[in-house]
């Protein structure tokens, strides 16, 4: 009795454990407060499967915003914001590519190239991925959370 009560613990704590991609707590209010602007969720039998931040032409997204909104995400609803000289954050470049490491979620966000592509790794593997997509009148930033692909 005991051994099965102990491996039925262990299994859901490790179940929760595996759903920390794109926290599920978050709502649309939570996220416009975050953002500030228009935010589509497309979720899944009650999971998120991505995230889209909206800017009407001919206002855009920059880099540094971008990585922002993910590690925003990623730390969940309630989570302090990030400042400019945040020490949980690491910035840290190799070659063309920046990365910013937070220390709270043990995240590692990098751009992935010129085209505002960006990947999420927790422990080297990808979790979360993002990019940039311009339309004729408005600019969507899509999180996908690769556990729903």
């Amino acid at each position: 009795m005991k051994t099965s009560l102990l491996l039925l613990f262990g299994l859901a704590v490790l179940t929760v454990r595996l759903q920390a991609q794109i926290p599920d707590a978050w709502t649309q209010e939570k996220l416009k407060k975050l953002y500030g602007g228009e935010v589509t969720i497309a979720s899944s039998n009650g999971h998120i499967k991505s995230l889209s931040f909206v800017k009407r032409n001919p206002e855009s997204f920059h880099g540094g915003e971008c990585f922002v909104l993910i590690i925003m995400v990623l730390r969940g609803p309630g989570a302090p914001m990030l400042k400019g000289d945040d020490a949980d954050i690491v910035v840290t470049s190799k070659g063309d590519t920046t990365i910013w490491t937070d220390k709270l979620t043990g995240y590692s966000v990098d751009d992935a190239g010129a085209d505002f592509g960006y990947s999420a790794k927790l422990k080297g593997v990808v979790r979360v991925t993002a990019k940039l997509v311009e339309g004729k009148n408005d600019s969507r930033f899509v999180l996908t959370d690769m556990k729903e692909k």
